[in-house]
């Protein structure tokens, strides 16, 4: 058997109101983060870095760190030039998962920095997942152990799947490893499968339906739960947009560019949004009758960009700053730049133009995750009036400071639009607009009204 980031908002919230402990826990091996991270950037090849993923430069794939299927980061997540680009990398009993399609529990996480691979254990069903809490799924009667071991040789990332066994006969076609693809960044874009090209759409489109299915909305009841099973009920299938060996997305562009091959069988490119309006493009292969050791055999080759640095980013409050409280811009910046650029505060002149209000090297403040991070503390600055923080050719939105900066439009419209727009169990309209008719009309009762 073989044992168990991402940063975004949570990293900016944790740097923007602060946190010693973190701070303090980071320093320390802060210096060795970068080290590290220059020696791979300028190895020119994968390697499985501290924090246990591959990184070549400006790619990093990640197998295994996260468990959020339903925001489309779990299993093997591929970041290029910081742009996660594929992602929910696993073994799934339905060709185009949706949010609460059956997921399997993960057991163990083996990382070997000798034979630079990752072993992850997983199997079906998850117990605690099948008919049970505010969501529940439905798993089908099928239970199987597999190991999903992600390795590289410095120039390609290798997937192979392991069951413990060959799969029923009949879920022979129905598995299948996944690979979705962020759609919002490749509409317009190519794709290119054995010489066959063609566009990633905008809109989906191509529905097959198999000739044995008969569309049954059966109820299964759970206690006082009743839900829809989702695997029998799916007649609508996408048309595969085209099927074939090795498949490269986005060949025209450096920071995309993607090469799957399937090194014992076919890839399929399908189209999840037929099925699920938060669907992403989805690359699957599918499990072949008899097949255990090695049933899945990928070989990814994500383009690395040679010296290729993250632009720095400048993290500020959008909302605003009052003139007593502390002020400080975070600025996220790739571990192999050399930053040392003046980061300038300006006020903005009512005639048009600006002031430079304040200009200094953002100060140090440490490594986390994946990123360096300075602070430009501007606490000093109390002055009323709009602001815009310039770094370079970048420039944040302006923003306000001011002793009225929370009188309206920071709190105040999750009162007056957020929650009367996600109120249930009646019709909303706001003027001309009908945010949704009456909802959720048999799953609560009301309270007595002559009651406190």
């Amino acid at each position: 058997m073989m044992k168990k980031s991402y940063t975004g908002i949570w990293v900016t919230m944790l740097l923007l109101f602060g946190c010693a402990s973190a701070h303090e826990a980071q320093n320390e091996h802060s210096t060795q983060t970068a080290e590290n991270s220059t020696q791979t950037a300028e190895s020119g090849s994968f390697e499985l870095n501290e924090l246990e993923y591959f990184q070549n430069r400006g790619v990093g794939v990640m197998p295994f760190l996260d468990t959020a299927p339903e925001s489309h980061q779990s299993g093997i997540i591929i970041v290029s030039h910081g742009t996660r680009i594929a992602t929910n990398g696993d073994l799934r009993l339905e060709a185009t998962p949706g949010q609460w399609s059956p997921m399997p529990v993960q057991h163990d996480r083996v990382v070997d920095y000798e034979n630079q691979s990752v072993t992850t254990t997983l199997s079906y069903p998850d117990s605690s997942q099948h008919m049970q809490g505010f969501n529940p799924i439905y798993y089908p009667d099928l239970h199987f152990y597999y190991d999903v071991v992600v390795s590289t040789d410095g120039d390609e990332i290798h997937v192979r799947v392991d069951l413990d066994r060959p799969m029923p006969e009949e879920f022979i076609g129905e598995v299948g490893f996944i690979m979705e693809l962020y759609p919002y960044d490749l509409f317009g874009k190519s794709w290119n499968m054995d010489g066959r090209t063609g566009i990633f759409p905008r809109e989906p489109s191509g529905v097959t339906v198999d000739d044995d299915c008969e569309p049954n909305p059966e109820i299964v009841p759970s206690g006082d739960m009743k839900i829809y099973r989702p695997i029998p009920n799916h007649c609508g299938r996408p048309v595969p947009m085209t099927t074939g060996r090795t498949l490269t997305v986005a060949p025209e562009m450096d920071e995309y560019r993607l090469q799957i091959e399937n090194r014992n069988g076919e890839l399929e490119l399908l189209d999840q949004r037929v099925q699920h309006q938060n669907g992403w493009f989805i690359v699957r292969s599918t499990v072949e009758a008899g097949a255990t050791e090695g049933a899945i055999e990928w070989t990814i080759r994500p383009n690395v960009i040679d010296d290729w640095i993250y632009e720095p980013v400048i993290q500020y409050s959008m909302v605003g700053y009052h003139p007593d409280q502390e002020k400080i811009a975070v600025i996220e910046t790739d571990p192999n730049d050399n930053f040392d650029s003046e980061i300038q505060l300006r006020r903005i002149e009512p005639e048009g133009g600006h002031e430079v209000v304040l200009s200094e090297t953002p100060e140090y403040w440490g490594d986390f995750l994946r990123y360096r991070y300075f602070h430009f503390d501007f606490s000093d600055v109390t002055g009323d009036g709009m602001y815009q923080l310039v770094l370079g050719d970048q420039a944040s939105e302006v923003f306000r400071i001011s002793d009225q900066v929370y009188d309206e439009n920071v709190w105040q419209p999750v009162l007056d639009y957020f929650l009367p727009a996600q109120m249930c169990h009646m019709r909303v309209k706001e003027k001309y607009r009908l945010w949704h008719d009456a909802c959720h009309l048999d799953d609560a009762l009301m309270a007595q009204v002559d009651f406190d």
